[in-house]
């Protein structure tokens, strides 16, 4: 059987997905993310050198494209 939980705290949140087998777990993964306000997150990318480039029509899924740099030796 396989199973996710989902738990969160302030500005964060994990994820736990388990495999069971025989009611024994065979597979666990956790996996852990943050959560930034949108322009905070904005700033951060752009210090990456990526900038926004389109939503999706709901806003759920943002498109962020790293900016080409030009290279001294051509």
């Amino acid at each position: 059987m396989y199973a996710q939980e989902i738990h969160t705290e302030d500005d964060r949140y994990g994820k736990d997905y388990f495999v069971r087998k025989a009611g024994e777990v065979v597979a666990h993964q956790r996996c852990r993310f943050r959560v930034y306000p949108q322009g905070r997150a904005d700033r951060l990318l752009a210090q990456c050198g990526f900038h926004f480039q389109r939503a999706t029509e709901d806003r759920l899924l943002r498109r962020y494209v790293r900016r080409q740099t030009v290279s001294a030796l051509g």
